[in-house]
């Protein structure tokens, strides 16, 4: 590939993903069209991460959706995507994502934990719905559902109860203050939805506000009181803690390592130190991997830290003409899983530790909430 050539855009490639899957009767050669692995993509695959991902996987940050549950009167999607209304139907289904994984992780069984695409104009009754059905299409996946806090306690129950979901996916700016991105956990998540999901025993994939992340004090006082208060729920928290750097992991450590109900998860960070704190300081078993696909660890780039910041750099914020190397970018899948095989190396972790990480921490965590879900529910705690 032309190193000065356009990176698709993760919303172009969205839109692509459907486009290709309603144009042709092969969804896998679509999906190879789409994504068009390079000689850079299969070098970094096999020299680096073919000998050492696991042959199987949890993926704990999947997501799934389609832009007609995007509900943005804003957004004129057949301008925007370049796709006509029809072809908006098809988007980011169980289909398209097993298809990914096919051809990004050869060789590898990945069972999604899904989290529901949270649109923020989102018609979340039928995302959650149209979710839950989806991953009825692999025995094994897990689905949790779009928590805004207008919901009420009640209408929870009955969709937990209805769809048996193992969790919530609530996100900031679903929040009830203006500055959303400076939101407290409680101002996105209410404590009566807390109550339902204590009940049952759920797992909350959450993605912490505020600039500090982790760190922010107001952040680890509401993890402390809530897991405190609600000690049966499984607090899920995504992006590293949303530490893409090691400073916020750092600062947290002390107190995050005292509460027994948190785990973290992969997806989209790329800094090897992120991960080496967390490993070193809070321990790796209960870390989990996750993609933040579809669409984050399709595209092309790579999330880097700096000062007290971060961002993707991608072919479009970012247009590399350079000559002194190979500029070319490849997956930001890849580039987190480079991040954790020498955070890993150098933490000094087993293999056994490194298969937890990509499969049985996740898979123990899922087991024990739908245990606790099904003993609660009766029955099969999947969804039916």
């Amino acid at each position: 590939m032309n190193s000065d050539k356009p990176q698709i855009s993760r919303r172009a490639l969205l839109g692509s993903l459907g486009l290709f899957a309603l144009s042709s009767r092969s969804l896998a050669v679509n999906v190879a069209q789409c994504l068009q692995v390079n000689d850079l993509d299969r070098r970094v695959w096999e020299e680096e991460l073919e000998s050492w991902v696991p042959k199987q996987m949890w993926d704990m940050h999947s997501h799934l959706g389609l832009y007609r549950f995007d509900v943005d009167p804003n957004r004129d999607k057949s301008r925007h995507y370049g796709l006509n209304a029809a072809e908006l139907e098809k988007t980011a289904d169980l289909e398209t994502l097993q298809a990914c994984n096919a051809l990004l992780y050869p060789g590898r069984r990945v069972i999604p934990f899904v989290l529901p695409n949270p649109y923020q104009y989102c018609d979340c009754m039928n995302l959650n719905q149209w979710a839950a059905e989806e991953v009825k299409k692999q025995s094994e996946a897990a689905c949790t559902m779009v928590v805004k806090p207008d919901m009420s306690a009640e209408y929870i129950d009955r969709e937990v109860r209805r769809n048996r979901f193992i969790g919530y996916k609530p996100y900031m700016w679903y929040s009830r203050i203006a500055n959303w991105r400076e939101s407290r956990i409680t101002d996105f998540l209410t404590e009566p939805q807390l109550e339902v999901a204590n009940q049952y025993g759920l797992i909350m994939a959450l993605h912490l506000s505020k600039r500090a992340a982790i760190s922010d004090p107001e952040n680890l006082a509401d993890l402390e009181r809530l897991s405190s208060t609600y000690p049966r729920v499984r607090w899920l928290l995504l992006h590293n803690a949303r530490s893409y750097a090691a400073w916020a992991i750092e600062k947290a450590a002390p107190r995050l390592r005292n509460i027994p109900n948190v785990w973290l998860e992969s997806s989209s960070v790329c800094e090897a130190d992120a991960f080496y704190a967390t490993f070193t300081l809070l321990g790796a078993n209960r870390f989990c991997y996750g993609s933040d696909d579809l669409a984050v660890g399709v595209t092309r780039g790579k999330y880097i830290a700096w000062g007290y910041g971060w961002e993707q750099l991608d072919g479009n914020n970012f247009p590399v003409k350079i000559s002194h190397c190979d500029g070319r970018m490849t997956f930001v899948r890849y580039e987190m899983l480079r991040a954790i095989k020498r955070a890993a190396k150098y933490a000094g972790l087993s293999t056994s530790q490194v298969e937890d990480i990509f499969y049985g921490n996740g898979n123990r965590l899922v087991a024990e909430a739908r245990a606790d879900l099904n003993r609660a529910l009766g029955g099969d705690a999947k969804p039916r």
